[in-house]
């Protein structure tokens, strides 16, 4: 029989939401400090009151739905996913005072982008925004991308049972220690230290390449802070092609793959275990997943003389395809070129890097190095059950950190996730066909969006129909999530109106 939440079950959900929330808000602390700065008094006002507003309504949230009752995996999931909802309802708030976008539905769509390290940007001068709103947008993208619930968790005292179920619901399964709260602590950690590199790394690149010391300082910031988290924000609109800078692709290239490996393996590698980069599971999927897709990027690169010699080919091919396969988003050529001058061939394996994507319990997003390696897994054990006598037993294993026999519960994971993300690109494509765009862009956009790249073919746009501006937000909330939540969030509202 379906149990129908009861009050104390909203106000467990209440209680958490508001918890979060006073955090969001307290984080805004960093672009009031960024406007004060540069004296954009303007914008410092829009942050303060922004950032009252969501502390006050996360303080009245927790008041009034105060409870002590223990969180179950249903609430962990209606929680985490209405979190993310909510975070980005506030999180628009100061890009929508600030006017440089068309409305609040396009200020949301760039709060969830931030925080989902989508990457879309709806914009309308992305090169004059202030200073503080750059900061808000590279630090949502930063903080979505070690997950809102690691920081929720490395700051908030919540205990181990409720902190672990939380932690699912984000779509993170796995422990780096056996505590979670120390998992999340350690994660965070892992990100600030190499936040301190990479910065110093791009600032200095970039003074190199001509900037000052203060705008080197900025930029490295936000684009370490986009490019680790696998986000795809940049400053200005032609995003890392404004900067025509090879020394910087390369560096860029480098945080990007960093953010795609998962934190379990940059701690194994700290604590001295480097033979896992060459026998982890999701190591090998990304090194051959990668080099079947540049064999083809390039292939049609050079087939179709796309470009005129090898070395701008190999340039642009190597650096858009760490882009799509790390769901960096990040491009240094127009928009509108990878459909004008891109061959399909190419931009097919653009889009299966992306719908592929990094690894679990990284940065990335798509379907997961993990889940594409254990498919593999299966299909390998069926093959050999086929060609062995019928009393033969058959057992694969997978290493992942440490050795794992492949079993039913595994694969069924695998294939579920995996399908719902074939189903969501494909819904996506008709979508976007429905509104008249042709098959092909249609479908590059979808999976962009669902797997959380933010790599565009010109349809996201300011101009955007406002339906299609809500589906594709819906992919980007639900490809975070790898829908788990979402479901649970279903589950919840259903059981609500159907439980006895």
């Amino acid at each position: 029989m379906l149990i129908k939440p009861c009050l104390a079950d909203h106000k467990v959900v209440g209680f958490y939401l508001g918890s979060i929330l006073i955090g969001v808000g307290c984080v805004m602390i960093f672009p009031l400090l960024t406007a004060l700065v540069f004296r954009e008094w303007a914008v410092l006002f829009n942050y303060l009151l922004s950032g009252l507003f969501t502390v006050g309504g996360g303080l009245v949230l927790r008041l009034l739905c105060f409870t002590k009752k223990e969180i179950d995996w249903l609430h962990g999931l209606a929680i985490a996913a209405l979190l993310w909802l909510a975070a980005a309802a506030v999180a628009a708030l100061p890009f929508f005072l600030g006017g440089n976008y068309g409305s609040y539905l396009d200020a949301f769509f760039e709060a969830m982008n931030a925080l989902a390290t989508a990457g879309f940007s709806l914009a309308r001068d992305l090169d004059h925004i202030s200073a503080a709103d750059n900061m808000w947008r590279h630090l949502l993208m930063f903080v979505g991308g070690q997950g809102i619930v690691v920081m929720a968790l490395s700051f908030l005292m919540l205990h181990g049972s409720a902190g672990f179920k939380l932690y699912t619901g984000e779509a993170r399964e796995e422990r780096i220690v056996p505590n979670i709260i120390s998992t999340a602590r350690l994660i965070l950690q892992i990100s600030l230290v190499f936040l301190a590199a990479g910065t110093t790394t791009l600032t200095l690149i970039l003074h190199w390449d001509g900037l000052s010391w203060t705008q080197a300082f900025w930029h490295g910031l936000w684009l370490f802070m986009s490019g680790f988290s696998t986000g795809g924000f940049a400053p200005h609109t032609q995003s890392i092609l404004y900067y025509h800078s090879w020394r910087l692709e390369l560096a860029l290239l480098f945080f990007m793959f960093l953010g795609i490996l998962n934190f379990r393996l940059h701690y194994a590698v700290y604590t001295g275990n480097r033979r896992e980069l060459h026998r982890n599971i999701e190591t090998v999927v990304l090194f051959f997943s990668f080099l079947l897709t540049f064999f083809l990027v390039c292939a049609g690169l050079l087939y179709f003389r796309v470009y005129p010699g090898l070395e701008a080919a190999l340039r642009r091919g190597i650096f858009l395809l760490g882009s799509s396969h790390s769901t960096a988003g990040f491009t240094t050529i127009y928009t509108g070129q990878l459909f004008r001058e891109w061959p399909q061939l190419s931009l097919l394996a653009l889009m299966a890097a992306m719908a592929i994507g990094g690894s679990a319990c990284s940065t990335a997003g798509g379907i997961k190095a993990l889940r594409v390696g254990i498919l593999f897994k299966a299909l390998r054990q069926d093959i050999k059950r086929l060609l062995l006598p019928p009393s033969a037993v058959v057992a694969e294993r997978y290493h992942h950190i440490k050795n794992y026999f492949l079993d039913d519960k595994v694969v069924r994971s695998a294939a579920i996730i995996t399908l719902l993300y074939l189903v969501v690109f494909g819904l996506g494509a008709l979508a976007g066909v429905c509104y008249g765009y042709p098959f092909l862009p249609a479908l590059f956009e979808s999976i962009s969006a669902a797997t959380n790249t933010g790599l565009s073919c010109g349809i996201i746009t300011p101009g955007l129909p406002a339906g299609l501006k809500l589906i594709y937000l819906l992919e980007i909330w639900g490809g975070r999530l790898e829908f788990t939540a979402v479901l649970g969030l279903l589950a919840y509202g259903w059981a609500c109106l159907k439980g006895k």
